[in-house]
């Protein structure tokens, strides 16, 4: 096994028998990181309840998150960090001074074209006075 030769290289005898496992990650596929941001989406639709706000993430939209918010070194880590910068500060705005104060519906939709300011879109549809 390449890592246990890479451990046994690296750290001195004294201190690999002070451990009590070894645990090796491998990468993460496709259908594992769509699971943690159906995840993550789903903590937040919980958390929007009270506010009468439903969230519709598109298929698209779920596939952008989940290829933007994986990082083969860190895993899904990023993918928090992502969500937040994409969704929750902009709905946090639509809730408080713009088209959801009262409840609705965010769509959220992945971006037309690839660029360097790629964001997802995300369209407000306010509750019916």
């Amino acid at each position: 096994m390449k890592s246990q030769e890479s451990i046994e290289r690296f750290f001195s005898p004294e201190f690999r028998n002070r451990l009590d496992a070894w645990v090796v990650f491998e990468p993460l596929e496709g259908d594992s990181v769509t699971l943690i941001v159906d995840k993550l989406i789903a903590e937040l639709k919980k958390q929007l309840v009270e506010k009468e706000v439903e969230i519709e993430l598109s298929e698209a939209a779920r596939r952008w998150l989940a290829e933007k918010g994986y990082d083969s070194s860190f895993g899904a880590r990023p993918m928090s960090r992502l969500i937040e910068r994409e969704i929750r500060r902009p709905l946090v705005d639509k809730i408080l001074f713009g088209e959801l104060e009262n409840g609705g519906t965010l769509r959220i939709e992945a971006p037309a074209e690839e660029g360097e300011e790629e964001h997802l879109v995300l369209v407000a549809e306010p509750v019916a006075s």
